[in-house]
């Protein structure tokens, strides 16, 4: 078996789950050392870089990378997850909602805020994930994280949907984005649909689709797909050294 070292920048398809797309891959590839760095839920799309081999070593420098998404939120909809696949809880007519009042909300968001974490989510409590505890009908009190968030373009507004653009730090939660411009417009929201377009300098312009890299792996044609180890780092600066210097640092 031919061992990979390499990332790929994956553009995940709508419906399932990260984990869901690391074990296709890991089939098709034939390999063990796989790993992906940054979980998108089941109703979102997009970029998730995906680390083999050697390259796992640098998924945590790959997660920390700033993130880019599209965003459709609709307006007058509350639901137990935040987004489109939960239960509904509340529903508002968003009639006398209108543009300022969006942007007048959306400026709370902006640089370093704190944002509790949805209960549907992959964090932990006492060692249980929080989305079984929610499952069980459980709701944990989570303490609110710090988060940054570099920029909010609000892209559209054609009542109820509400279409943003953020650029984000990672452990940025946009379903709680969603309940929380609800909550402050006062009519509820959830995420509608969502893209991840960037992570670090990785874009979905070229991001290969699940299908695609499944049938090249499969193939033994990925090499084309897969990116230098190097990549996860570009942003770094770069210091040249002499081969007498290399030696002393190694």
């Amino acid at each position: 078996m031919v061992t990979i070292d390499g990332i790929l920048n994956l553009e995940k398809p709508y419906g399932i789950t990260s984990m869901e797309t690391l074990r296709r891959l890991k089939r098709a590839s034939s390999q063990k050392k796989v790993g992906h760095t940054g979980t998108l839920d089941p109703i979102a799309t997009g970029v998730i870089p995906i680390c083999f081999g050697k390259a796992t070593r640098l998924a945590e420098d790959i997660l920390l990378n700033e993130k880019e998404y599209l965003v459709d939120i609709r307006l007058g909809l509350t639901t137990d997850t935040y987004d489109a696949l939960g239960k509904t809880t509340a529903e508002k007519l968003p009639s006398n909602i209108f543009l300022k009042n969006i942007e007048d909300a959306l400026s709370v968001f902006q640089g370093e805020i704190f944002q509790v974490p949805p209960m549907f989510s992959a964090l932990k409590h006492k060692g249980v994930r929080l989305y079984n505890l929610a499952r069980a009908g459980l709701e944990i009190p989570r303490e609110p994280r710090q988060v940054y968030v570099h920029s909010i373009e609000l892209i559209d507004y054609s009542s109820p949907i509400v279409q943003l653009k953020i650029r984000c730090s990672k452990g940025f939660y946009v379903r709680s984005l969603a309940n929380d411009l609800g909550a402050i417009l006062g009519c509820g929201a959830i995420m509608q649909g969502l893209v991840r377009t960037k992570s670090g300098p990785f874009n979905i312009e070229d991001a290969t689709p699940l299908v695609e890299a499944e049938e090249k792996f499969r193939k033994e044609e990925f090499r084309d797909i897969l990116i230098p180890l190097d990549a996860a780092v570009s942003h770094l600066p770069i210091i040249n050294v002499t081969d007498e210097e290399a030696k002393d640092l190694s």
